[in-house]
This record gives C-alpha cells, structure tokens and sequence, in this order.
C-alpha cells in the first residue's frame, strides 16, 4: 500500500500542475490596429492579475526595412528597429501599462520572433490576436501558426476579431475535449483556472452522431462519456468549482460555438498535439472556425505544456 501510494504521489507530481498556477512570463505578439491593442490589453490584464512580467514582441518584415534603407549600412537598420522600439514603449506608457515590460522589435517572421523569446523567456503563456476571415487563416494555416501552436512549450491563448476585452469577466469555462490525445493537460489547466477564479467550468465532448437507439441506450452512452470527462479533473477541482459534463452530437466546431453562446462562455480550452501539422486538417479547421466566431479567448494547450 505504501509503495502504491508513493506511486502515485511521483506520477501526480509529474502530471498536475501546481496549485495555484501562475503565469509568470508572458509573450505577448503586438501589431498597430485593433488586433494588437486587443492582444495588449489582454495581456496587461492577465498580468495584473498574475504579476506577471511582459515580453511584447513585434516583428518588422525585412522588405519593409530594406526597402527603406538601400545602401545604407546595418547601423541604419538598426536605428530603424530602435525608434519603431522607442515608439510602441511610448504607446504603451501613454495606455497606462505598468506592469513589467520589454519591447522586443526584431527583423524577422512572427512565427520565428515569438517562438525564439518564448524560449529565451522560458514563457508560461503566449497571447496572439487575429485581424478576421483572413487574418485568422493566415495565422492558423501558414508558418506562424506551425510555429506557435505546434512547436512551444507553453499554452496559447488566441483572441479572435468578435473578442471584446471590456467584457470578459472570467465566469465560465467551457473545455471541450475529444476523449483521446488532448484531454488531460488541457483539463488540468481548465480544472486549475476554475478553482482559483471560483469559475463555473463545463465539459464538453462532441460526439459524430446520436446512438440509434433511444432511450438506455442513448443514457448509457452519455453517463460513459460524462464519467470519462469528471475522471479529466482532479479531486481537488472537482470539489472546488462548480462543474458539469455536456453531450453534443455533430460537428466540433459548430456544437463548441453552440454550447460557448449557450453557456455564456468567457473562456474555451481546448487541447491539441505538441506537433501539429498541417495534415491535421480536422484541427486546424476547428481551431480556425473557433477563432473566427467565438466572442471569447480560446486557451490551445499542448499534450506536453508547461
């Protein structure tokens, strides 16, 4: 029994995380417009809350320099970066931001910017913001997606164009889980989140269709898939927050934006693998119709996150 115990207190401290989580290190990628003033804002919030320090990394596109400074020597170049550097640190003291930041201005692609601070920061947490329609496929189905939600160690939180951050009050949590490779990371981090934010959290699993069956079947299938959802949770988060398991039968996509407008969702995590490529055309489809239509952030976390 002994031995049974120190078992499983060596794999829990393995696999859960901590108590009362933190986001210690936030990246956060940061472009003029809307979509990165959303980023930024939300970013500031979350570290308030977290005292956090923020990594706010923006990527010029070398053309957009080059095209500029012809001939010029690299130290032109340079001192091109350094006032674009000077002008986002003005914008963000004139907004009020007081929390711990550095700006990063680099030459490069975003995907390669943000991944390599990510890991130079060992960051806890990456935040991106999407433009719309084609903002959101750019992101999602080109390198900066690859990069960002396949090859980092850390959660990714996306904001798309229908998020507000004036109205987000972490109340509720929709998970949705498929049940087979991204449950139980992801749902630590939702379990975790839920607890410390006394949030309501909801369960969701999607299934492709009803049973034929109506009736004890159709109960017997449902009690199955809820049993297999609460057994995500660990017994602390499931005693400390208010929780539910829900059934949808069709497509992921449609039935997660359903039951996030239904429940009133302020929050959806959902898990996804460390590598993800671009054969996985399910998820990329679904992550990419979540973050065109849902109103609130969408927290995508690796098998294997931090």
């Amino acid at each position: 029994m002994q031995q049974e115990r120190q078992s499983n207190e060596t794999e829990s401290s393995h696999s859960i995380l901590p108590r009362k989580f933190s986001f210690k290190r936030i990246v956060v990628g940061f472009e003029y417009g809307g979509c990165g003033q959303t980023a930024l804002e939300a970013a500031v919030a979350i570290a308030k809350e977290f005292q956090s320090e923020l990594f706010i990394v923006h990527s010029v596109p070398p053309t957009s320099v080059t095209l500029g400074v012809v001939g010029e020597p690299p130290e032109a170049i340079d001192e091109h970066l350094e006032g674009i550097r000077s002008s986002i640190e003005e914008a963000i003291k004139a907004a009020g931001v007081t929390s711990r930041s550095k700006v990063i201005v680099g030459l490069d692609s975003p995907s390669i910017l943000i991944e390599q601070i990510a890991r130079q920061q060992d960051a806890d947490l990456i935040i991106v913001g999407t433009r719309g329609r084609h903002g959101v496929e750019q992101l999602l189905s080109g390198s900066v997606s690859q990069s960002i939600a396949g090859h980092v160690n850390c959660p990714v939180l996306i904001l798309g164009p229908e998020f507000d951050p004036t109205e987000n009050l972490l109340k509720t949590i929709l998970f949705a889980s498929d049940l087979n490779e991204t449950g139980v990371r992801a749902a630590q981090y939702a379990g975790n989140l839920a607890s410390d934010h006394y949030c309501r959290l909801v369960l969701l699993h999607v299934l492709p269709k009803k049973p034929r069956a109506e009736g004890r079947m159709r109960e017997w299938v449902e009690e199955n898939v809820s049993d297999k959802l609460y057994k995500l949770l660990d017994a602390d988060a499931r005693s400390e927050c208010d929780h539910e398991a829900m059934i949808a039968y069709g497509e992921p996509e449609q039935e997660i934006l359903a039951a996030a407008d239904s429940k009133h969702a302020d929050l959806v995590i959902i898990g996804g693998k460390d590598h993800l490529s671009m054969s996985d055309h399910a998820s990329w489809r679904t992550l990419t119709k979540l973050a065109q239509h849902l109103r609130c952030p969408i927290l995508r976390v690796g098998a294997n996150s931090k």
